[in-house]
């Protein structure tokens, strides 16, 4: 008896004094430590896909604005709790203590990401810019009537189109300069190659911007440069769409609506009319300022010109939907209930069930595309022309899965998560590379987006950086607990990222990160991964 009651007069004041240490080295951690007293502050940077906690700790470590991120970790989840961190740039100083820091992210960033995509006029750009800086009219006024007027030759056409870290502070004056420096280092080797040619540089851009608009995709803007080429060698008036588009403006359509000379010249190429003169001076009566919605309508060749002019003044009978690469079905079905009006029925139909049959269809093989859709098309036949066009585009890939000896689903499993991974295109071979490394060596992916995948929609759009907590859940989709692919696609990937997955490029490495520039580093082990956040990440 004595002898147990001795121990545990031992053993109690032990693990107190034990967890007052443990206690006094956390709060010392929390709130007295900072790497060095640097008052300067510096800018850390939460990529445009988003990051975990852990990854935002580690980060922040390898930064030297913490010394320990196991305890930034436990502070983020703290005080940050269920919220996603916002992408962006946050302004820290190294003068901050661990709470200090994790109480930044409660806040939105101080620099944005801003997407301009390509073939914008520079009053959609600003509509963005409005949106992402929190720009008021007046300073969305200011940035097109004013800023981006001068010089004269850059009024237009060097705003360009890229992904962008702004400060939410920087004026639009200063935003219009960035875009135009963006514009400059990207022209720069083609105004060499235009001096070269005895070409202005600004007619190079003003038939850029044409061909742009013109083209359905990439493959066609160099047939379309040729035949505008010859028409203005042959001193003949281009007759596109687009220029008179541009200067019609947005009369309550967007800026890009179809007008009614185009509408009428195809009324009469497919037979509908005979005069397209005559149609033209209907339309504009009947229809009056008002724009064609772009879409398909179901006309009859017995129709006279003014019940043709009528069928326009209401919604098209099929519309024109476009899906971005890289989606998940319910992000899809989310496109499709706005564009065929669906209800939350036919939508839930959608992806419950028309969209899980056969197995291996559940989901990757709704292919990111343009397309046509009749308004009342059943979700079922919507879900079997997505499935009928990724077979169509999908065939050589086949074929060339069958010869490598790998299964056409590992290829689309592996390229859904390529798609969600890369900045870009020209990153695709890279980080299949390194994806077929790590499966060949039996290791965790460790990605991201198959835990999103697995996670869903909590509030936050699908694709918002994870947590700790996440990365507790038991799923199969969930790479950081089981090696392997996950049972199913995690999106729909377009043909770059099916072609890197078939293909991927020769390399050692097996870590990768992406600068604040969206440029991708990578490396051979983990040692190398912490220098290239230390690198790349530090400003």
């Amino acid at each position: 008896m004595n002898k147990i009651f001795i121990k545990k007069i031992i053993v109690v004041p032990t693990l107190i004094i034990i967890g007052l240490f443990a206690m006094a080295a956390l709060l010392y951690f929390i709130f007295i430590s900072a790497p060095e007293k640097i008052g300067e502050y510096q800018q850390f940077t939460v990529q445009l896909n988003g990051a975990s906690s852990v990854q935002v700790a580690n980060a922040l470590q390898a930064q030297g604005f913490i010394r320990s991120a196991r305890v930034e970790n436990i502070i983020l989840n703290i005080r940050v709790l269920n919220k996603n961190i916002e992408p962006g740039g946050y302004e820290l100083s190294k003068t901050m203590n661990a709470w200090e820091i994790a109480g930044v992210f409660l806040h939105k960033p101080d620099l944005a990401w801003v997407v301009i995509p390509e073939g914008l006029r520079k009053e959609e750009i600003a509509d963005i810019l409005a949106q992402k800086l929190a720009w008021n009219s007046a300073a969305k006024n200011e940035w097109i009537t004013k800023d981006t007027v001068l010089p004269p030759e850059y009024f237009e056409g060097v705003y360009f189109p890229d992904t962008y870290l702004i400060p939410i502070k920087e004026s639009p004056l200063q935003v219009a300069r960035r875009f135009q420096a963006r514009f400059n280092e990207n022209f720069a080797p083609y105004l060499k190659e235009a001096a070269r040619k005895n070409i202005k540089w600004t007619t190079i851009l003003k038939l850029a911007s044409i061909i742009q608009r013109e083209a359905a995709g990439k493959n066609d803007m160099p047939l379309i440069s040729g035949i505008l080429w010859n028409r203005l060698l042959k001193n003949m008036k281009l007759d596109v769409d687009s220029t008179l588009q541009y200067a019609r403006g947005n009369t309550g359509n967007g800026w890009w609506a179809p007008i009614t000379v185009a509408v009428a010249n195809a009324l009469q190429a497919q037979g509908f009319i005979r005069s397209a003169r005559v149609e033209n001076i209907i339309l504009n009566i009947r229809v009056l300022n008002k724009n064609i919605e772009p879409g398909g309508y179901e006309l009859s060749k017995t129709m006279n010109a003014w019940e043709i002019a009528g069928v326009f003044l209401h919604k098209p009978d099929l519309a024109w939907v476009v899906i971005p690469e890289g989606l998940r079905k319910e992000e899809i079905a989310d496109i499709l209930a706005q564009k065929l009006a669906w209800n939350s029925a036919a939508k839930n139909e959608w992806i419950t069930k028309d969209t899980v049959l056969p197995p291996e269809y559940f989901e990757g093989v709704y292919f990111p595309d343009t397309y046509l859709i009749p308004i009342k098309e059943s979700p079922l036949q919507v879900a079997r022309r997505f499935q009928a066009r990724f077979n169509e585009n999908f065939a050589p890939y086949l074929k060339e899965a069958a010869r490598k000896n790998i299964k056409w689903t590992t290829i689309l499993k592996l390229a859904s998560i390529i798609q969600r991974e890369a900045a870009g295109k020209n990153d695709m071979p890279l980080i299949s590379g390194i994806l077929w490394n790590r499966l060949l060596k039996n290791m965790k992916l460790d990605v991201d987006s198959t835990l999103q995948y697995a996670r869903g929609n909590t509030g936050n759009g699908w694709w918002a950086p994870i947590t700790v907590a996440d990365k507790k859940i038991n799923s199969p989709f969930n790479t950081y607990l089981y090696a392997g692919l996950p049972p199913d696609p995690i999106s729909n990937p377009g043909l770059d990222a099916i072609n890197a997955a078939i293909n991927p490029q020769k390399t050692d490495c097996l870590f990768y990160i992406h600068d604040a520039s969206k440029i991708i580093h990578c490396s051979a082990n983990y040692s190398g991964q912490l220098d290239n956040i230390k690198k790349y990440l530090s400003q």
